[in-house]
C-alpha cells in the first residue's frame, strides 16, 4: 500500500490461480481496511479495473458503494529497471506476452507450476520494492 495523508492506496496484490475460489485476498483486503480505519485513515482506495466495468472493477466494487473517477497512469520513471523486470519475466515464462498489459511484467499468471511459485513470489516482492525505491526517489519520502 501507498499512503498519502488520510488515504491509503492499494498498489499490488493477487492470488494464486489455483486458490482463487477461496478468495484469500478478499480477507486480506478486509483486514487491511479494518487496520487502516483503526489508524485513522479516511479512505482506502482500491483503484479501478483494466477497463470500464470489467471483472477486476466488479471485484473491487463489492467492497464499497462509494465510487469515484479513476485514471491509470503509465509513466515509467526508471526505464532500466522496467526493462530488466520485463526481461526477467520473459526469460522465466516462455508464453510471456506483455504487450497488452502495463506494466508488462505484471501479465496475470494463470497457471503456475507449483515448483515455480517461490520464484514468482520473490519476483513480485523485488518488483514492489523497486517500485517503492523509485517512488521515494521521485516523490520524496
Amino acid at each position: 500500500m501507498i499512503y498519502h495523508k488520510s488515504v491509503a492506496h492499494y498498489y499490488l496484490g493477487g492470488t494464486l490461480y489455483q486458490m482463487r475460489k477461496l478468495e484469500p485476498f478478499s480477507l486480506l483486503l478486509y483486514r487491511a481496511a479494518i487496520g487502516l480505519k483503526s489508524k485513522g485513515f479516511k479512505l482506502f482506495n482500491l483503484g479501478g479495473g483494466l477497463s470500464q466495468n470489467d471483472s477486476l472493477f466488479q471485484y473491487k466494487a463489492k467492497f464499497s458503494k462509494l465510487k469515484a473517477k479513476y485514471y491509470i497512469g503509465k509513466n515509467i520513471f526508471n526505464k532500466e529497471i522496467y526493462q530488466y523486470l520485463t526481461l526477467l519475466r520473459s526469460a522465466q515464462e516462455p508464453q510471456f506476452n506483455g504487450e497488452q498489459y502495463f506494466p508488462a511484467y505484471r501479465v496475470p499468471l494463470m497457471l503456475i507450476d507449483s515448483n515455480r511459485v517461490g520464484y514468482f513470489l520473490i519476483f513480485y516482492l523485488v518488483a514492489g520494492l523497486l517500485f517503492i525505491l523509485v517512488l521515494e526517489n521521485n516523490c520524496g519520502s
